[in-house]
């Protein structure tokens, strides 16, 4: 890997969104990667442009909202364990990404004490 492959936390981040690769950024033709993370019950309204986007699940699951349609993505605990649902968004559309409200978007880890 070379540095220019390298994005050290938080120098990618743009447009409300805490990692967003842009294809010019990554020196892609057309794809990129955006990463929303939402607290519990937390929501985001998304404004596709002249994108197609796919939204994909690292951890926890979501609702999405599009074009007058509900999805209900369950998602998974982390990336590392196993395949997770997705939704796609087409272009010049608006959509809501809504996390369910029992779900952390970051699960945290705890060790017993004593």
């Amino acid at each position: 890997m070379t540095r220019r492959h390298l994005l050290p936390a938080g120098s990618a981040a743009g447009g409300g969104f805490p990692l967003a690769v842009t294809p010019e950024l990554a020196g892609w033709s057309f794809s990129g990667l955006r990463v929303l993370e939402l607290p519990a019950g937390g929501g985001q309204a998304i404004d596709t442009g002249e994108d197609e986007l796919l939204v994909l699940p690292l951890s926890g699951g979501c609702a999405v909202t599009c074009g007058g349609r509900r999805f209900q993505l369950d998602g998974r605990d982390s990336p590392f364990s196993g395949v997770t649902d997705f939704a796609y968004l087409p272009r010049d559309h608006q959509a809501e990404i809504a996390s369910r409200s029992t779900t952390s978007a970051r699960p945290r880890r705890s060790r017993p004490t004593g």
